[in-house]
């Protein structure tokens, strides 16, 4: 028998051993948090474990401790300082493994990582209070550990999403810096105090601590809420948006052929957070809102509008619209626009990346504030049908938003 090389031994080794690793790496996860938290010695106000698709910056997080000491209303550990414990678990989102799957760890291999730390957290760690993207949600729901609201709160608010949790957005603490940088549906739970590193009195001033800091979050109003601002939502019908179209044309010079081939853009949770209808005529698209028609992107010689999202880059907690299109300037190229519904004005980023013939640019939504770009070859007849079925060939550019400001960074 011929002796097996290094890398050998170690791919058989694994055939022979995986659950044994697995097994063994899962509770190394466990007795490593058990320990850590013993070491540290942290005494926080509040455990907070966040575990999704986004993560915010160093300074994001700086800035939403400086919130937590906003919405807390007392010091409840007594050491003199509003503080909190903030775990941050970012798993990629499924559009981004094709990139990441490339190097030399997979994104399977990266979300099982943080899924077992996330399980680890649940079964024995300190965090107590989470926000979470939906799936990890439901796997915390199915482990049967956490705290009904009516156990927290003394009223269980109309908002709630069932007996357990909130969205983040329905909360007021969603406005504060730092927390405005987490997706709008992050989910937002309690569970019960369990860790193998508190002796009993430490594990209840805990779960006191903790419980008060949960109730802060509810009862914390933001002074400069956009309530007054809430737009009412007028869906344009197709007959209305027509007459709009066709006193449009009159007004800037534009023939109107006799039968004008429109479809609408909007979907109803586009709708339901803009109060704005989006339709697509004749090779130009219009945003109406306001009773008004508001004429965005290009049409020279191209496909107009291929892709629209809302978003929210300047954090007001306004929702906005962010779309590409594509148009002919010597070469077909692409490009990206934002139309603010504050301002009613649009900004075009100037993406302007020459394309292929006939591909459009697709919107990856990340959060609410960052939206990935990306090229995908399509068709007339797949152009007409759905965007959602199109493959992404090549991500072009990430858009983000950082304090307020839009900043693209391009990919080569």
């Amino acid at each position: 028998m011929n002796k097996m090389n290094f890398k050998q031994w170690i791919e058989n080794f694994w055939y022979h051993n995986k659950f044994t690793v697995i097994v063994v790496l899962f509770f190394a996860f466990f007795l490593g948090i058990s320990f850590g938290q013993i070491l540290s010695k942290k005494s926080p106000d509040a455990n907070f474990l966040y575990i999704g698709t986004a993560s915010i910056s160093f300074t994001s997080q700086g800035h939403l401790q400086e919130s937590a000491g906003v919405f807390m209303n007392e010091d409840y550990n007594g050491d003199g300082k509003k503080t909190i414990d903030y775990i941050e678990l970012t798993v990629l989102d499924p559009k981004k493994a094709k990139d990441f799957d490339k190097t030399t760890y997979t994104s399977r291999e990266i979300d099982e990582v943080a899924a077992e730390r996330f399980t680890a957290e649940l079964v024995a760690g300190d965090s107590m209070i989470y926000l979470a993207d939906e799936k990890y949600y439901k796997t915390a729901l199915e482990q049967k550990v956490l705290m009904p609201l009516d156990e927290i709160l003394d009223t269980v608010p109309e908002f709630a999403r069932d007996g357990y949790s909130v969205y983040l957005r329905d909360l007021d603490i969603f406005y504060l810096p730092g927390f405005n940088k987490l997706p709008s549906d992050t989910v937002v739970f309690m569970r019960y105090p369990v860790s193998l590193a508190d002796s009993r009195e430490e594990l209840e001033k805990r779960e006191k601590c903790n419980l008060a800091v949960f109730e802060d979050m509810f009862e914390y109003v933001h002074p400069d809420k956009p309530e007054d601002k809430v737009r009412e939502a007028v869906r344009v019908e197709g007959e209305e948006f027509l007459t709009l179209y066709r006193d449009y044309c009159s007004s800037n010079g534009i023939t109107v052929s006799d039968s004008p081939i429109f479809t609408e853009l909007t979907t109803d949770e586009a709708f339901e957070k803009t109060g704005a209808t989006v339709y697509k005529c004749d090779g130009r698209t219009f945003i109406i809102f306001d009773g008004k028609l508001y004429s965005v992107g290009r049409s020279t010689d191209g496909d107009g509008v291929c892709d629209i999202d809302v978003c929210d880059f300047d954090n007001n907690g306004l929702f906005d619209f962010i779309f590409t299109y594509t148009y002919r300037d010597t070469e077909w190229k692409g490009e990206v626009s934002v139309f603010n519904l504050s301002s009613l004005r649009e900004t075009f980023l100037r993406v302007r990346a020459e394309i292929e013939d006939g591909a459009v640019y697709l919107l990856e939504r990340i959060s609410d504030g960052e939206f990935e770009i990306w090229e995908s070859g399509v068709s007339d007849e797949e152009l007409s049908s759905s965007l959602s079925t199109l493959d992404p060939v090549r991500r072009v550019c990430s858009i983000i938003s950082n304090e307020g400001n839009i900043v693209i960074k391009s990919y080569k």
